[in-house]
């Protein structure tokens, strides 16, 4: 077998008007070391034919086709066929920057993780999400809190993988949908030596779709993200580090899960057809069901999070609900 530098791997799934768009930025790089998969996640439209017909046209791209099983499994089966050195992750309703395949070769990483952040485009055009610059002379442990408190660990498109730590570490997405990204992320993160983050845009996150599900309103996210926040600690504490350093890892990664709570009450707050009292009530069954699972045990990463936790606590739903308007107001200014 070739083994090549990058294997790219493109789920598809109903993208049908942005696919080729996709795959262009991709081809069209002046890049030869790479590998192109695309993986046809039994997708109703016309995107399988488009990709058999890329396949005839370029010779890096290969393409599989596979029953419907969701994003995780998708990837998962790009990862099974991949052969590159690196991983890269690219969305099909998404697309790359011009030196996209240059800025990922100014450094290589095998037993650890470079990053670049992206841009986002929306009706008001394209905005790039700021990141801090950390070199490899920062501490590990210091750059791994600062990528989970920031949340950039939410995603995996900009992100240079080495397949020998994701295939040594036995590494695949779980379905742990919406946040599939994030655990898959972590405990990659969890086995490197060195991380290097880079505050330089190398893709463009499309968010103009108007049928993407992130417009749509997400039901049963207080029973989904518990799961998800359980798995996240489960990581952490199985992991090489010291006591102290897990305990600061818990504290922010239960930070985090109070905010997924504010999610969703900003999900109900999509409810248009329901009174606001109704609603009220519905946030204080989530403070009753959150607080039973998680009391507090790890003190507090900041004040929104001590200001959070006692709203839960004591049941304060009118002001979670008038804040999670006015939020949305602030927002759309």
């Amino acid at each position: 077998m070739i083994v090549l530098k990058y294997s790219v791997i493109v789920p598809v799934y109903n993208t049908e008007p942005y696919l080729d768009r996709c795959v262009s930025s991709i081809v069209s790089q002046g890049y030869d070391d790479y590998e192109l998969i695309l993986v046809d996640d039994g997708s109703p439209d016309r995107c399988p034919a488009m990709c058999d017909r890329w396949a005839e046209k370029d010779a890096h791209i290969r393409v599989v086709h596979r029953v419907n099983g969701g994003l995780p499994m998708a990837r998962n089966s790009g990862l099974d066929m991949a052969s590159g050195d690196y991983i890269l992750f690219v969305d099909s309703d998404d697309y790359v920057c011009d030196d996209y395949f240059e800025k990922m070769e100014r450094q290589d990483l095998p037993d650890g993780w470079l990053i670049y952040t992206n841009s986002v485009r929306n009706a008001d055009g394209i905005q790039q999400q700021m990141i801090q610059d950390r070199d490899e002379n920062i501490p590990y442990f210091d750059t791994l809190k600062y990528l989970l408190y920031s949340r950039v660990l939410n995603g995996t498109c900009t992100k240079k993988f080495s397949r020998k730590i994701i295939e040594k570490y036995h590494i695949r997405f779980e379905d742990m949908v919406p946040a599939e990204d994030f655990i898959f992320s972590l405990r990659y993160a969890l086995h490197c030596e060195t991380i290097v983050v880079r505050n330089q845009f190398v893709y463009i996150n499309d968010q103009r779709n108007e049928n993407s599900i992130t417009r749509s309103r997400k039901y049963g996210l207080i029973d989904i993200y518990p799961k998800i926040f359980d798995r996240a600690f489960e990581l952490v504490n199985e992991a090489e580090l010291t006591t102290q350093q897990k305990k600061e890892l818990f504290l922010i990664i239960d930070k985090l899960h109070v905010d997924s709570f504010g999610t969703c009450v900003m999900e109900e707050l999509k409810d248009k057809d329901t009174s606001a009292f109704e609603i009220q009530k519905r946030i204080r069954t989530f403070c009753k069901k959150f607080y039973a699972q998680y009391p507090t045990a790890y003190g507090y990463k900041d004040l929104t999070h001590f200001c959070m936790r006692v709203c839960i606590h004591f049941r304060f739903s009118v002001a979670l609900y008038w804040l999670g308007k006015l939020y949305v107001k602030i927002r759309r200014r």
